[in-house]
């Protein structure tokens, strides 16, 4: 489930593929991203803006884009940098089904 609640703000539910794979899937919501944040299928060969998330109760930020698929140049489904995630999950004790909320702040 992903919702809109507002233009600036948009819920995630967690899924266990989620916490597997260390992601938070974002499909049907791109438009809240930025446009240009759409990279490279390679990381190498991105020229594109990266959006930067901040974690909260982390006290970091990281700074990622959303790739995209090599054979289609379509946008893909997740972020790119996931190593984060993790973290986040575990800091907070974030389990399948739970709902996590993210704010566009500029």
């Amino acid at each position: 489930m992903t919702a809109t609640v507002s233009a600036t703000t948009r819920l995630f539910r967690v899924t266990a593929g989620n916490l597997r794979q260390n992601h938070l899937y974002i499909t049907g919501q791109r438009d809240f991203f930025p446009h240009d944040c759409i990279g490279a299928a390679k990381r190498s060969n991105n020229g594109h803006g990266a959006v930067e998330v901040v974690l909260d109760g982390l006290g970091e930020t990281v700074t990622t884009d959303i790739g995209s698929d090599a054979a289609t140049g379509k946008a893909r489904g997740f972020l790119r940098g996931r190593g984060w995630m993790r973290r986040f999950d575990e800091h907070h004790r974030v389990a399948a089904g739970t709902v996590l909320a993210m704010e566009r702040l500029a």
